[in-house]
C-alpha cells in the first residue's frame, strides 16, 4: 500500500490541488491528514469537501477542534483567534459536524496518526525540546504492544 500523508492544509486549497495531483501522479493509494484541516487559508469549506470526497484518514488538529468548538482557543494568537472566528462563518454545520468527528489519535497495526504529541494529544503540545519528543517517542513505542 502506498500512503501519502498530509498536514496543516489550513484551508490552502491552491496547495491541497497541487498535492493532490502529485499524489495521483505517484499512485497513492491512501491519504492520511495529520489535522488542522482549516485554518488561516481562504477556502476552508473547499478542502474539508476534497478531503471528504478522497476519504482522506484523518486526525483533528487544534484549529479543527477550535472551529468545531471543541477545543478553548483563547490562548491562540490573535491572528489565529480570527482565523477560527472567520472559518466558522465561512463553513456548513455539516463542515463542524465533521470536524468534530475527528479523532485525535488514528491507530492500527500499521501507522499511529496524531497531530501534536502522542502523549497527551488533547493538549496539542508542541515538539519544542527533546524531553517533550521523548515522551511521545516512548509512547509510541509502548503503544505498539496494545491495541
Amino acid at each position: 500500500m502506498r500512503y501519502a500523508i498530509i498536514s496543516d492544509i489550513h484551508g490552502n486549497l491552491e496547495a491541497l490541488q497541487a498535492v493532490l495531483r502529485e499524489c495521483h501522479m505517484a499512485k497513492i493509494e491512501t491519504l492520511l491528514c495529520t489535522g488542522d484541516i482549516v485554518g488561516y487559508g481562504a477556502n476552508p469549506k473547499e478542502c474539508l469537501s476534497i478531503v471528504r470526497q478522497f476519504k482522506v484518514i484523518s486526525v483533528a488538529g487544534n484549529h479543527d477542534w477550535a472551529v468545531g468548538g471543541r477545543l478553548d482557543f483563547s490562548h491562540f494568537t490573535d491572528d489565529g483567534k480570527k482565523a477560527v472566528e472567520w472559518t466558522r462563518r465561512h463553513i456548513l454545520m455539516d463542515d463542524i459536524a465533521y470536524l468534530n468527528s475527528l479523532d485525535l489519535v488514528v491507530k492500527n497495526k500499521e501507522l499511529t496518526l496524531v497531530h501534536a504529541s502522542l502523549h497527551d494529544p488533547h493538549h496539542f503540545i508542541y515538539m519544542t525540546n527533546l524531553t517533550k519528543a521523548s515522551l511521545s517517542f516512548f509512547h509510541c513505542w509502548m503503544s505498539q504492544f496494545v491495541l
